[in-house]
C-alpha cells in the first residue's frame, strides 16, 4: 500500500510535521509513504522537502504555475499512476482541490482538515469552497473536535468525520529536569533573580496567532520585571508589522526575531515559558511539542487546547486576547521556579500518556486499511 501526502507548504510548521511524524512511523512499519509538495510560484518553500531528505522519506515536488495550474493536475495523476499510489491524503484547502482532481477510480481519497481560518470575507469563502470537496472525499480526518464542528457546520457529513488528535515523538525532546530536592523555595526564588528569564514563542507570523497580544503583554511584565527575554521563531506576512509594533512598545531591544528554527528541540531548549497567545487553533503541534520538551506553557483557550491542558496542572490556560490574563499567568511562572519545573514535567507527562506520534500514526494506518478494504471489496 502507498500513500502520498500532497500537500501546498508554506513552511514548517503543524501541517507540515504532521506530515513528517506520521511518515517517519508508517516507514519505520514497513510501510512506503510519499510527501508530495506543491511548491507555489508566488511563495515557494523548500523546508519540508529538506526536512523530508534529511529523514530519508521519499519526496516529489510539484511546481504550480500559477493559483490554477490544469498542467499540475496531469503531472500528479501521472505520477501517482507511474509509482502505484493507493491513496492520496491531502493536508489543506488547495491540496485538497488538486487530489480531488488528481485522483483516478482506483485512487482513494483522505483528506486532513488541521484548521479552517474564517477570519475575513476570503477566507470564509476558501473554507466554504473546501467544504463541498470534502463532502466528496472517502474519509476527511478533523485534528480537533472544534475543527469536526466547523465542517459539520459547512456539511460535511458525519459519517465521513475522524477525529484524531495530534501527536509528536517525546524521545526527540529534552525531558525536563528533576524537581530540586534542596535549597528551598527561598533560594530557588533567589537564583531567579539572578537570571534572564528567556519567553518563547514559536510559529507563523499570521493573525490568528495574535502575537500582537504577547508583544503588548510582553511590555506590561517589563515594567515589573527587568530580566526578561521574550524570542519569537517563525516567519510570516505581519513579521514587519510585528517588529513595528515592538518598536513602538519601546521593546525592541529585548525581543529577538529568530526566523525559521529548524531546530524545534534546541529552540525549546533555549527557553524557560513558552507561550501560545493564539485567538483560533485546531491542536497545535507546536504546543505539544513544548510540552514534550518539558517546558511550561501559557496558552489561550482555543480550538482543543483546553482538552489538553489542566489549568495550573500541566499548563496555565486563559482567554483569548485577554492581555491582563496572559500578564498574569506568565507573571505566575517568572516568579516560581519550581511550579515551573512540576508544571513542565507534568505536560511531558501528558504527552508521552496521550498524544504521542505512534498513536497518532496508528490510527491513520486504521483509516488507510479500512479505505483500502473498501476499494478492494
Amino acid at each position: 500500500m502507498r500513500v502520498m501526502h500532497l500537500i501546498s507548504s508554506s513552511g514548517f510548521y503543524g501541517a507540515e510535521r504532521v506530515v513528517t511524524e506520521i511518515s517517519k512511523m508508517h516507514k519505520k512499519w514497513g510501510l512506503s509513504p510519499i510527501i508530495g509538495i506543491i511548491r507555489n510560484a508566488y511563495n515557494p518553500h523548500t523546508e519540508l522537502a529538506r526536512y523530508a531528505a534529511d529523514c530519508g522519506l521519499e519526496c516529489e515536488i510539484f511546481f504550480c504555475r500559477d493559483r490554477w495550474d490544469r498542467q499540475m493536475v496531469y503531472e500528479i495523476r501521472r505520477y501517482i499512476e507511474d509509482v502505484g499510489v493507493d491513496i492520496i491524503h491531502s493536508h489543506g484547502y488547495k491540496s485538497d482541490i488538486y487530489c480531488y482532481f488528481s485522483a483516478t477510480q482506483k485512487n482513494k481519497i483522505v483528506a486532513t482538515n488541521h484548521n479552517w481560518i474564517m477570519s475575513n470575507p476570503k477566507m470564509v469563502a476558501y473554507c466554504m469552497i473546501d467544504a463541498l470537496f470534502l463532502r466528496k472525499f472517502d474519509c476527511v480526518v478533523a485534528v480537533s473536535k472544534n475543527v469536526k464542528n466547523k465542517m459539520l457546520r459547512l456539511g460535511v457529513p458525519l459519517r465521513k468525520i475522524t477525529v484524531i488528535h495530534n501527536g509528536v515523538n517525546a524521545r526527540e525532546f529534552f525531558p525536563v529536569q528533576g524537581i530540586s530536592k534542596g535549597g528551598g523555595r527561598e533560594n530557588m526564588e533567589a537564583k531567579r533573580k539572578e537570571k534572564t528569564i528567556t519567553i518563547g514563542s514559536l510559529g507563523s507570523f499570521k493573525r490568528q496567532k495574535g502575537y500582537e497580544f504577547l508583544l503588548m503583554a510582553f511590555a506590561t511584565l517589563l515594567r515589573k520585571y527587568k530580566n526578561l527575554r521574550l524570542i519569537l521563531g517563525g516567519d510570516g506576512y505581519l513579521k514587519a508589522d510585528l517588529i513595528k509594533l515592538a518598536k513602538r512598545l519601546s521593546v525592541d531591544k529585548y525581543v529577538v526575531f529568530a526566523g525559521y528554527q529548524k531546530d524545534i528541540n534546541r529552540f525549546l531548549s533555549s527557553i524557560d515559558i513558552f507561550v501560545i497567545s493564539s485567538i483560533e487553533e485546531g491542536l497545535p503541534m507546536v504546543l505539544l511539542e513544548a510540552m514534550a520538551a518539558g517546558k511550561p506553557v501559557v496558552t489561550t483557550n482555543v480550538g482543543d487546547i483546553g482538552e489538553v491542558i489542566r489549568n495550573e496542572i500541566n499548563g496555565i490556560l486563559v482567554q483569548k486576547k485577554n492581555i491582563d490574563q496572559l500578564v498574569a499567568g506568565i507573571a505566575r511562572l517568572i516568579d516560581c521556579e519550581s511550579l515551573r519545573t512540576e508544571i513542565g514535567h507534568r505536560a511531558r507527562e501528558t504527552v508521552i500518556s496521550k498524544f504521542t506520534s505512534q498513536k497518532m500514526a496508528e490510527k491513520y494506518l486504521e483509516i488507510y486499511l479500512r479505505n483500502r478494504c473498501h476499494s478492494l471489496g
